[in-house]
């Protein structure tokens, strides 16, 4: 049986917003449970940490999953204004993109959480990407968008 602290350290090394570590990656094949995994922890994380200034924003480009991390009556959004509105005010954001204008909404969110992160210095935020690979390739560029948050996401 895995002690406690055990579990909260690996928990702390994949969620917690410290400025040190700009990005956690997990990779396997598809159907291995990579979001299964992610929404599981980082529902046990968020239940475990009480600061008022973190958020946890999970980008979902297939539409489904990290339901389970939000509250009872809220739901996942699906446009930048309500994604702007719901990290400011609700501790999890589920946004589901469409997939007309599918990078470009998530550029669009990723700047969104760097100017909030300007407006409020105490603000901290967990970014799930599901999917990254339909944004991140070895066939094309990152964007800027994506390169801002590789190289300064802290």
């Amino acid at each position: 049986m895995t002690s406690l602290p055990k579990v909260t350290t690996m928990l702390n090394e994949i969620y917690e917003v410290d400025k040190a570590k700009l990005n956690v990656m997990v990779w396997g094949q598809a159907g291995s449970g990579k979001s299964y995994f992610l929404e599981h922890t980082a529902k046990r994380y968020l239940q475990g940490n009480n600061d008022p200034y973190y958020r946890m924003v999970a980008i979902a480009p297939k539409g489904e999953g990290y339901e389970s991390l939000l509250g009872k009556k809220e739901k996942p959004v699906n446009n930048m204004d309500d994604f702007a509105k719901s990290v400011q005010k609700q501790r999890v954001t589920v946004f589901y993109p469409s997939m007309a204008g599918l990078d470009e909404q998530v550029d669009q969110a990723i700047n969104t959480l760097f100017d909030l992160r300007e407006q409020n210095p105490d603000l901290k935020v967990a970014l799930i990407i599901d999917d990254a690979q339909v944004f991140l390739s070895s066939r094309k560029a990152a964007s800027d968008a994506h390169k801002r948050l590789a190289l300064t996401g802290r």
